[in-house]
C-alpha cells in the first residue's frame, strides 16, 4: 500500500513448492515463462 499513491497495483506472485524433494526445474520454468508472458507482454 506504501506506492498506491504514485500509482502502482499488485502483480499476481510467482511460486515453485516442493523443489527440494519432488524437483521438476523443467515444468517450473515454462510456468514462469508463461507468467512472465501473461503480465508483461513478453
Amino acid at each position: 500500500k506504501a506506492q498506491q499513491f504514485m500509482g502502482m497495483t499488485h502483480l499476481p506472485a510467482f511460486a515453485c513448492h516442493d523443489v527440494l524433494k519432488n524437483p521438476d526445474i523443467e515444468e517450473d520454468f515454462k510456468r514462469y515463462k508463461k507468467h512472465l508472458a501473461k503480465q508483461f507482454g513478453l
